[in-house]
Order: structure tokens, then C-alpha cells, then sequence
């Protein structure tokens, strides 16, 4: 989850890094998993008694 800060160019990047790290130390393959991404808006995350 992130609260404004996901995109197209962004999560690819992650998604990459995600399937090297779990392929590198886990050793499963990057076609054994999903990864989803959620941006949310800052009003739908509450945190220490507030939302962002």
C-alpha cells in the first residue's frame, strides 16, 4: 500500500526489484506470485489517532 507515491514507471520498478529479491533469497520464481499495488488516498489510512 502507498499512499500516493505508486504509478506506472514506479511499480514496474518495484515489481522487478520484488522478483529478484524473492528469486534471489527464497528461491521462488517471479511466475509464482502476484504482486498487487494499492495507492490509496491519505484519508483512508488512519494512524496514531489521525489519517494523513
Amino acid at each position: 500500500m502507498s499512499i500516493g507515491g505508486l504509478g506506472p514507471g514506479v511499480n514496474g520498478k518495484l515489481s522487478a526489484a520484488l522478483a529478484d529479491i524473492l528469486e534471489a533469497k527464497l528461491s521462488v520464481s517471479a511466475s509464482r506470485f502476484y504482486v498487487k499495488f494499492d495507492d490509496v488516498q491519505g484519508y483512508n489510512v488512519g494512524f496514531n489517532g489521525t489519517t494523513f
